[in-house]
């Protein structure tokens, strides 16, 4: 009921938004996965980037993590690659409240490419 509120939301808002594999929003050019537990617990997801060098990705994730503590922000590896990973949770109160928090979400992760972009030579969306 939460996401099908959201998405009524969204359209008033022409925000795009995808229901194929999950619940998705698209903010400019980020993408943020939206999970609603049954206790009425928010999960938001996404990745900033994906790059080969460790070292660097985890320095990112270090600077990106004291910037914003409020948001749990990892390396993952995948096949060769390391994908910066952010994630956030919270209890629902509104949709108004959710819509903010993604688009929170979307500027951290803009801001962590931004970061990324120009000191890890393989960075990449």
């Amino acid at each position: 009921m939460i996401l099908d509120a959201y998405a009524a939301f969204l359209t008033a808002l022409s925000v795009p938004f995808f229901t194929t594999n999950g619940f998705a929003v698209e903010i400019g050019k980020v993408m943020i996965d939206v999970i609603v537990t049954r206790s009425g617990i928010i999960t938001l997801s996404a990745y900033i980037g994906l790059t080969t060098d460790l070292r660097s990705a985890d320095q990112l994730c270090s600077a990106l993590t004291s910037a914003w503590s409020e948001y749990r922000i990892w390396p993952e590896r995948y096949s060769g690659y390391y994908e910066i990973e952010i994630e956030q949770w919270f209890p629902y109160s509104t949709i108004e409240v959710l819509h903010e928090h993604v688009t929170a979400m979307a500027d951290v992760v803009e801001a962590g490419y931004t970061m990324g972009k120009p000191t890890i030579s393989d960075f990449c969306r």
